[in-house]
């Protein structure tokens, strides 16, 4: 805001002067309007400057010294008198006060005013400048900090999922590694299952076999029964008159029962104890003969053994090795 009031520039003469001019002589300075702000205001007021030397009254464009910065008109400029009254009556400058240059009270104060508001105002600012600073410094240091707690966060982060991943890398070999143990052990049950169904397979065979076994068996029990019980004189026979008696295994002579065996124990073969028993096991498990066990031992007995194989005679076998157990005890 700037004062555009105009300021009137007026001058008063300490003494009139003895000399009057015959004309009116009318002298107008022009208005002169300044348009400053309030703070410039104050090196306003001084008097315009003069120099002695100068005639007044001379135009602007004629030789000698300028005017006093206004426009003086006159009526007559060619009058030399009065021209001549003129200078005499602004020979002596001093004589005079200096212009005076009046400004209104109301501008004085609008000037004050805007002074002491552009500076409370300036003092406005400078304080929001610093508290403004000071917000983007305290902004900035919270700023910083918040990075720095971003950051280590992150870096916390991180770690935990470094942990976690190798952790998880952990959890998945175990997992494989118990995948693979329980595939494993799931191969091996199906194993153990397939030779439990073998085994019991085996198992059932095992006893369908020994199932027909006894079956055979109680059927040449029945047979042996029957030819026993119709060879049974004949035995008497042989046992009372002969002294033969034929039986399974061991037949109660101190051997172990052997399938496919037959036992023939003689007595009476020897004179002087008729009681003692000469022992022949004869093996019948293959289609050849065998003699598996004789006691006493006969010399010819693998001669007797041959022959019984080729001629199948097993009742003159019999009679072969009593003889030769009669020759042995003399009997």
């Amino acid at each position: 805001m700037y004062s555009s009031t105009p300021l009137h520039i007026t001058t008063t003469p300490k003494r009139r002067p003895t000399a009057t001019p015959s004309r009116n002589l009318t002298a107008t300075f022009s208005t002169l309007s300044i348009a400053t702000p309030g703070s410039t205001l104050r090196g306003i007021g001084r008097a315009p400057s003069f120099d002695p030397s100068n005639k007044l009254g001379t135009r602007p464009g004629d030789k000698g010294n300028g005017n006093l910065g206004g426009n003086l008109d006159y009526e007559d400029n060619n009058d030399s008198q009065e021209q001549q009254d003129i200078n005499n009556l602004f020979t002596k400058l001093e004589d005079y006060d200096a212009p005076k240059i009046t400004f209104h009270r109301d501008d004085r104060k609008l000037t004050a005013d805007f002074i002491k508001h552009f500076d409370t105002l300036v003092d406005d600012l400078k304080k929001l400048i610093v508290e403004r600073k000071e917000e983007y410094q305290r902004k900035i240091a919270q700023e910083k900090e918040r990075e720095r707690n971003i950051a280590t966060e992150i870096d916390n982060l991180k770690k935990q999922h470094k942990h976690l991943t190798e952790t998880f890398e952990e959890e998945i070999e175990k997992e494989k590694r118990y995948q693979d143990y329980i595939d494993e052990v799931s191969a091996k049950q199906v194993k153990s299952s397939q030779e439990v169904h073998e085994l019991s397979e085996q198992v059932r065979q095992l006893k369908a076999e020994l199932a027909r076994r006894k079956e055979a068996l109680a059927a040449k029990q029945d047979v042996v029964d029957g030819h026993r019980k119709m060879d049974r004189p004949e035995l008497e026979f042989f046992e009372g008159a002969l002294g033969l008696e034929i039986k399974g295994g061991s037949g109660g002579y101190g051997v172990y029962d052997i399938e496919n065996e037959l036992v023939f124990a003689f007595t009476k073969v020897a004179k002087l104890n008729p009681q003692k028993a000469h022992i022949v096991t004869v093996d019948l498990s293959e289609r050849a003969y065998k003699v598996s066990r004789c006691d006493p031992e006969i010399p010819e007995m693998d001669a007797l053994v041959s022959q019984l194989n080729q001629t199948r005679d097993f009742y003159g076998f019999l009679k072969h090795v009593r003889k030769a157990f009669s020759n042995i005890s003399g009997g």
